[in-house]
């Protein structure tokens, strides 16, 4: 499912080398990411990359199409049952220069309302970098306020001339108060790259823009979208009626902004599936030709048995060069958080995780107009987990909640997920990454199989889980 796509406009001077230090930075910064991060910053070649760490991915290519270059990025994280994809397009059509940005997630999308800020936060190394082209305003994560240069301006756009590629969130001021009727604060960050946010500071240029605009302008609270081409469509919401506008904005818009980068179907499939087809045709002549040039069947066996010898050396040599970058990267030093516990990880990122976990249970026993469920909130808004023993947890449950006596292929699955499997003559042993704390009896008489599977999962995950 396509979460959202937006497109951004790049200085005339942006280079491959800026590309790729946003995404370095955005590595650094995203704690999912980091470890497949790292790996692929130490890629020789990082046009043309493919690797993998800690249930992430990534992956590189470039291609030229009627003389406009493209370079595709894509970022797969498996988190629980969902499947995060992030595509970052970099293209040069001459001196236009623009980037283009799609978040997916497949599987269970029960999980969120909105769009978790982490996700989003590729877009805001973007933002924040400084690269990007400026129309009237620059693009930022904070919301700009109405000064008296701007006024006119405005008024042109609220008389239908709006012109920006990227919609406009106009806000006006309650009168006699401080307050908007949106946290101009929380909707700008949430749709940094996706639209501008502008708010008035005070009642200064009210009666002006009524005057200019024959009082077509937003006041009094009233908020206003306007969209290029002059659309535009008015929120106003009366106090104590919680965030329900802040909401229906960022989501409006966020479908907008898909809606318009998607026009184009600059995508990573697009782009992949031609490449596919370009690569297919090139061997089927490649293969016409090998036929034609032998002329007896063993020759062209020969010829096969030749060409799969060269691919394994060839392998060989990427696999040894895979092992090389994961020692470089198991050598770098990284600190998830203040005070790391000298205890080893069962998975990367598992003490994090066991804190934001807490930190989530420990949310519900404020309420939610004190200072300590805001700040909390405000933390794990920001602090998504990792989520890497998801997958442990996932093939526990699947192999053993029904109480049936595993299979072959089920204790593979075990294996895999750091189980080690030892049978005795009525049970079996599961020792977890070799700790024998952490063993597990799964019996192998029927009754007991039955009365158990569900009871064996409760155990071992709660033994062993950080996220319950």
């Amino acid at each position: 499912m396509r979460i959202v796509s937006t497109k951004l406009a790049l200085k005339a001077d942006f280079e491959k080398d800026d590309f790729y230090a946003i995404l370095s930075s955005w590595f650094q910064e995203n704690k999912i990411y980091t470890a497949v991060g790292e790996l692929f910053m130490l890629a020789e070649d990082k046009d043309n990359a493919k690797v993998e760490a800690q249930f992430s991915a990534v992956e590189t290519f470039t291609v030229e199409r009627e003389g406009v270059k493209y370079l595709l990025f894509k970022v797969t994280h498996e988190y629980y049952q969902q499947k995060w994809t992030t595509e970052v397009i970099y293209r040069i059509n001459g001196n236009k220069k623009d980037v283009i940005i799609h978040i997916n997630c497949s599987g269970d999308i029960t999980r969120f309302e909105n769009v978790p800020v982490t996700r989003l936060g590729i877009i805001r190394s973007f933002v924040n970098s400084g690269k990007l082209e400026s129309s009237v305003f620059p693009v930022a994560e904070k919301p700009l306020y109405l000064t008296s240069d701007k006024v006119e301006w405005l008024a042109r756009v609220i008389n239908g001339n709006y012109e920006c590629e990227l919609p406009l969130i106009f806000v006006s001021k309650i009168f006699n108060t401080a307050g908007y009727q949106i946290n101009v604060d929380v909707v700008a960050q949430r749709l940094a790259g996706m639209a501008y946010v502008l708010a008035e500071k005070g009642d200064d240029f009210v009666e002006e823009l009524r005057n200019k605009t024959s009082g077509r302008n937003p006041y009094n609270g009233h908020i206003r979208v306007y969209y290029k081409g002059g659309a535009s469509k008015e929120y106003y919401e009366r106090a104590g009626r919680g965030n329900s506008i802040d909401n229906d904005i960022i989501k409006n818009i966020m479908e907008y902004v898909t809606a318009q980068a998607d026009k184009e179907d600059i995508t990573w499939d697009a782009f992949y599936n031609e490449r596919v087809a370009v690569h297919m045709k090139e061997n089927n002549e490649m293969l016409d030709e090998a036929l034609n040039e032998n002329g007896s069947l063993a020759e062209q066996l020969s010829e096969a048995k030749e060409k799969i010898r060269r691919l394994i050396k060839e392998n060989s040599g990427l696999n040894a060069q895979k092992d090389a970058l994961k020692k470089a990267l198991c050598n770098a030093t990284e600190r998830r958080l203040i005070e790391q516990a000298d205890i080893p990880e069962f998975f990367d990122g598992e003490q994090y995780d066991l804190i934001v976990s807490a930190l989530k249970k420990v949310l519900a026993s404020y309420g939610e107009d004190s200072r300590a469920y805001e700040l909390l909130n405000g933390i794990l808004a920001n602090n998504e987990m990792i989520g890497n023993g998801g997958h442990m947890e996932e093939i526990v449950k699947k192999v053993l909640s029904s109480g049936e006596n595993p299979t072959e292929r089920d204790f593979a699955a075990l294996k895999e997920v750091g189980f080690e499997v030892v049978s005795d003559n009525n049970h079996y042993k599961l020792v977890y990454k070799g700790n024998a704390k952490y063993t597990f009896s799964l019996f192998k008489t029927a009754s007991d199989r039955q009365r158990g599977g569900k009871n064996n999962v409760s155990d071992i995950l709660k033994r062993l889980s950080v996220y319950r």
